[in-house]
Parts: C-alpha cells; sequence; structure tokens
C-alpha cells in the first residue's frame, strides 16, 4: 500500500498523490479515470464542506424525499445550460447535484425520509434480510427478493413512527 505523503492541496500532482492513497486502500484500480472520477467528487466535497460550515447540516431536515428532488432540479438546470448554452459554468450546480444525492443516500440510510408539517420526521420501520427502500419518480417503494417491488401507499408512511430528528 502507498504511504500517505505530505500533501499540499494547492498542488495537483499532490491531490492526484492523495487520490492513489485512497485507491490504493479501498482496493480500487487507480487509473487516469479513476483519478479523474475522485478529483470531482473531492470538489463537490469541498463545496459540502464550506457550506456545512455556513449553514450547517440543513440537508438533514430536509430528509431524502426532498434531497433527491434537489438533485433533480438541480441535474434540469445543469441539462438545460448544456442544451441551450453549450455547458458553461455548470460544475457548482452539477456539483450541488452530487451533494444532494450524497444527502439523499445518507437520509435514506438513517431512515429520514420526509419533513411532516409540525417539522418532526418520520423513522422508517426496519425491512427483512434483503430487502430495501428506493426513492424513485417522487415515490417510495420496497424492494424484494427475485425483483418484487411495492409503493409504500402515503397513508402508511403517516404512522409510521416519529424519528428523533438527528
Amino acid at each position: 500500500m502507498t504511504q500517505l505523503p505530505n500533501i499540499d492541496p494547492n498542488r495537483r500532482n499532490d491531490l492526484y498523490l492523495a487520490v492513489q492513497y485512497i485507491c490504493d486502500t479501498f482496493s480500487i484500480a487507480y487509473n487516469s479515470e479513476s483519478a479523474e472520477h475522485m478529483m470531482v467528487f473531492l470538489e463537490a466535497l469541498r463545496i459540502y464542506d464550506e457550506r456545512n460550515n455556513q449553514y450547517g447540516p440543513l440537508w438533514k431536515n430536509a430528509g431524502a424525499a426532498e434531497n433527491f428532488f434537489d438533485a433533480s432540479r438541480k441535474a434540469r438546470r445543469v441539462k438545460a445550460v448544456v442544451m441551450s448554452e453549450g455547458g458553461f459554468n455548470i460544475d457548482d450546480d452539477a456539483l450541488d447535484a452530487i451533494n444532494y444525492l450524497i444527502f439523499g443516500i445518507r437520509n435514506m440510510r438513517e431512515g429520514r425520509i420526509e419533513e411532516v408539517d409540525d417539522g418532526l420526521r418520520k423513522k422508517m420501520p426496519p425491512l427483512p434480510q434483503g430487502w430495501s427502500y428506493e426513492y424513485y419518480e417522487e415515490q417510495l417503494w420496497r424492494l424484494g427478493p427475485n425483483g418484487f417491488r411495492e409503493r409504500v401507499a402515503p397513508e402508511e408512511i403517516e404512522n409510521w413512527p416519529v424519528a428523533d430528528g438527528r
């Protein structure tokens, strides 16, 4: 395994050394494609860090459903700019979309799916092994073995217990 070098974040070559270290640590093939992919992620992480320091973890309050909606909105904005203007100056919106997707995944894993009118959040009940929740086309689904898919009814969500909001 590569040793983590002393990194100067202002030097791009140093960042590539850090990416190589991360790839080695997680058994990911290090090549120009994986390096560029990680560099984009690091840009998104930098934006997350700046905004988290500025505003705090407001994304948790929105819940997964809103996070995925925001990611979709940002992606549509990027697409509109690319289609009409040739794709200039889209980095911030595209990197925001990445962060919103990550927020949504994190909120889903923690069971923070949506905010209720009184500001309380519903907690998704645990599923049997091999099952998972998926948020698709603005609806929540339960996915089971052998491709089984079942929409979670809104009235069912209303009866879920309230989460602690963290």
